[in-house]
């Protein structure tokens, strides 16, 4: 006999409820099941069955009992099914994989060869990803949901659909649509890096959150009740764009002074090699002012001191709660991040000021692939049955 698709989806929306329920209260029984749910006692028992039959939920032991056979108390087993959150960028790519209770299981990095097209980058994290669920006695068939951090920013579509991406970038995202066979949502590598920031500094969901992202662009993401606001055409956050005073360095936006020619990543490399120093990576950087260079730690605050000014005008602006510094850059620690506190104090009202936590990013798992796994995470609503 074959089901209604009206019954099927009837049906899926009541395991959905059934798991929901378990999660929320760990150790109801059938019947309180049915009680909350408000379904027949022998519909709960039978999307149980099935539910412990694919390993969704887990029995967690006899329940105390005022009399007759004691009721069996359940679980969600958080294993039953992963998330993988990717991170696209021009030097590295990264990888993700998360229970469903958003706990990394495990992660992967790797640097990019500059020869690597689309597909290579996409064949490296499937046959990566591959070995890692080998690992946890799984497979491909038990991902659920892929995110990807991507080079930002993310234009939306009218209907709120991402824009298409261009290059190596769309090749490999859709060489992973096509071999994981599971949804694949998009978003901007720093709106990804903020999402994991929110979790892993346990913010406040009632908290008004500037996270700005210091990687080889600065760019930022402004998060109120808990979401991202990504503006007309999801294409806010360009605070690399705020133009310095007296700043004459031509930007790759056509303009002059923006902020992204002394503070971002890839502008303070281009600075040391113009100051004669053999400055190649962030670690190199990063070495050099640890060494007592001069002109290295100059540099560095004079980026740290241009953020600055852009997030102290932007606390003028927006009174955030917090303002949260993240990025690679961040590892140059106080050569750059004492400059961003020095001058957000001398130039922001000191009413938003006194009222504004700076904090910087946890480097505890890579911001960007985390962020995208809990962004899976939270689009996804089906779990293996």
């Amino acid at each position: 006999m074959v089901s209604s698709p009206s019954f099927t989806a009837m049906r899926r929306r009541n395991c959905q409820d059934v798991v929901r329920l378990v999660r929320q209260q760990p150790g109801i029984s059938r019947a309180e099941l049915a009680k909350e749910a408000q379904l027949a006692k022998a519909t709960v028992s039978a999307i149980v069955d099935d539910l412990l039959q694919n390993a969704v939920l887990r029995e967690a032991g006899a329940k105390a009992s005022s009399g007759g056979r004691p009721a069996v108390g359940l679980s969600f087993n958080p294993s039953c099914g992963y998330v993988i959150g990717i991170c696209l960028d021009d030097t590295e790519i990264a990888a993700s994989v998360l229970d469903l209770d958003g706990r990394v299981i495990t992660e992967l990095r790797a640097q990019v060869d500059k020869d690597w097209t689309g597909v290579d980058v996409g064949s490296f994290l499937t046959g990566n990803l591959d070995a890692a669920l080998t690992k946890l006695r799984s497979s491909r068939a038990s991902v659920l949901g892929i995110g990807a951090a991507v080079p930002g920013p993310v234009g939306l579509n009218a209907d709120g659909t991402t824009e298409e991406l261009i290059g190596e970038c769309r090749t490999a995202i859709q060489f992973l649509r096509q071999q994981l066979a599971c949804p694949l949502f998009i978003d901007s590598n720093t709106n990804m890096a903020a999402v994991a920031e929110m979790t892993e500094n346990h913010l406040s969901k009632l908290d008004l959150v500037l996270v700005a992202r210091v990687g080889h662009k600065i760019r930022s993401a402004l998060i109120a009740g808990g979401d991202i606001l990504g503006g007309s055409g999801g294409r806010g956050g360009e605070l690399g764009h705020i133009r310095l005073p007296h700043c004459k360095l031509a930007c790759s936006c056509g303009a002059v002074g923006c902020i992204n020619t002394v503070s971002s990543l890839d502008a303070m490399i281009v600075l040391c090699n113009g100051a004669g120093l053999k400055v190649n990576t962030l670690d190199d950087l990063v070495s050099m002012c640890k060494s007592g260079n001069q002109t290295a730690r100059q540099i560095v605050k004079e980026a740290g001191e241009a953020l600055g000014y852009g997030l102290a005008m932007s606390i003028n602006l927006l009174a955030p709660h917090v303002v949260l510094v993240s990025g690679p850059a961040i590892a140059a620690e106080e050569f750059f991040l004492g400059p961003i506190r020095e001058t957000v104090s001398q130039l922001a009202l000191a009413d938003n000021f006194n009222k504004c936590r700076i904090i910087v990013g946890s480097t505890v798992h890579k911001p960007e692939s985390y962020g995208a796994g809990l962004l899976a995470l939270k689009k996804t609503t089906a779990f293996p049955t």
